[in-house]
């Protein structure tokens, strides 16, 4: 496997890899926090729906362990890469339950331009877009629809 390095502007170097059960409790605490500060203080709102990471750390990581030990030709298999720095975790990519891989699909807010740079360098493209997709506390949240195809 090789391994992924992206450059972000204004930011340390980054990698791309694939997430470990060592990893869960990092992951587990990134995203409680991503879920605590999105749209605070007039910060850009990252996650519309609730993630089930409020279970307790043991559940989660039975729960993962299973999961990304299954092959991927099995029904409820998930695989998760992370986007780590020296500092930490910094997102997160996840893969479920499709036996055959030929392009991924991601959705990001609009309004997230260091996300979609970040997915453009990574060879996605942008394929659509839904103004006002989502409310959320009252504002408008507009998204990109972006995909990488893996298989000609």
């Amino acid at each position: 496997m090789t391994k992924t390095k992206v450059f972000v502007k204004n930011t340390p170097m980054i990698k791309i890899r694939l997430a470990q059960t060592s990893d869960i409790s990092y992951l587990r605490d990134h995203l409680s926090r991503h879920g605590l500060e999105s749209g605070n203080h007039g910060d850009f709102i990252f996650a519309p729906y609730e993630e089930p990471w409020s279970q307790s750390e043991e559940t989660l990581r039975a729960d993962k362990i299973l999961k990304w030990a299954r092959p991927v030709t099995e029904v409820g298999w998930e695989r998760c890469w992370i986007i780590v720095d020296e500092n930490g975790i910094y997102g997160e990519i996840k893969l479920v339950q499709q036996p055959s891989i030929e392009w991924i699909d991601l959705y990001v807010f609009a309004h997230n331009q260091p996300a979609i740079e970040l997915y453009s360098k990574a060879g996605f493209v942008k394929v659509g877009r839904v103004v006002d997709l989502f409310r959320i506390k009252g504002q408008k949240i507009e998204d990109i629809h972006m995909t990488l195809k893996l298989r000609s």
